[in-house]
């Protein structure tokens, strides 16, 4: 009765561990008691267990690593082990379970099902990620905007000086060549400028993205900041959808635009 009595209380406490399945095994590797939430995602009823060993009860791709495990603790080395079952990830640990003077008697089983947390850590990590990506934004942004000046400023320069020298060409006598090419060299000007303008567009985007971090609540316009997100995710979407923009002309509203443009990108 004593022995049923602490049976049933490990089954108890078994059993209430979250994601988890505890079991007891004997010297050859035997199970003696196991219960936890766990045993039917390893497809394992909860009766019936007792007196089979882990090859004849789990699915191939799991009971030899286990088995090795379970010897490892009744050698008296614990070890932990990660096993996919079933989509699932499962962390497998084993003890040695001694008696009162050391000897070996047994082994303790814990598993875990740790799915979830991997796919937490996944999160965290791009997370991390996309805010170091933000960090390298702040200062691209700054190493482009310098030179894209300059850039944008001659090319203004030129298309002025290509304009003015169209204008004091002689009517009627300027050889027709002569102004094919001036108008020519205006027009590729302007595809360049027209290039700077893009270029300083996906600057301006980038500098919100960086700003998710630090960036304060503030009137913010949506429609911008849903335009901004689009053409930052523009190479990875035209690869797989058309991305079709239904937007009306709306008030302000108060909130952060890197943060706003940060989940926006992220649910893209």
């Amino acid at each position: 009765t004593e022995n049923t009595q602490e049976a049933a209380l490990y089954r108890t406490l078994a059993g209430s561990i979250p994601n988890a399945a505890v079991a007891l095994f004997d010297r050859e590797g035997r199970l003696l008691l196991a219960d936890g939430p766990v045993l039917s995602l390893l497809g394992l009823p909860k009766d019936g267990l007792v007196h089979r060993t882990a090859l004849e009860l789990l699915p191939p791709s799991m009971a030899p690593a286990l088995q090795k495990a379970m010897d490892l603790a009744l050698g008296g080395t614990p070890s932990t082990i990660s096993q996919s079952h079933q989509d699932r990830l499962f962390e497998l640990s084993t003890v040695p379970v001694r008696t009162s003077n050391g000897e070996v008697m047994g082994g303790l089983l814990l598993a875990l099902d740790v799915t979830d947390r991997q796919h937490l850590q996944q999160r965290l990590f791009i997370s991390e990620r996309m805010a170091t990506v933000g960090t390298l934004a702040a200062g691209v942004t700054h190493e482009i905007n310098n030179p894209l000046a300059y850039v944008t400023g001659n090319l203004h320069f030129l298309e002025d000086d290509l304009k003015s020298l169209r204008d004091r060409l002689p009517s009627g006598l300027a050889p027709s060549l002569v102004v094919a090419m001036v108008e020519d060299m205006l027009s590729s000007v302007r595809d360049a400028l027209h290039g700077t303008t893009q270029v300083s567009a996906i600057v301006q985007d980038l500098k919100v993205f960086s700003r998710a971090e630090s960036d304060g609540a503030g009137p913010t316009d949506l429609p911008r900041v849903i335009h901004g997100a689009v053409k930052m995710a523009g190479n990875e979407l035209r690869q797989r959808a058309a991305v079709v923009l239904e937007l009306e002309s709306v008030p302000p509203v108060r909130g952060s635009e890197g943060r706003l443009s940060q989940v926006l990108l992220n649910l893209l």
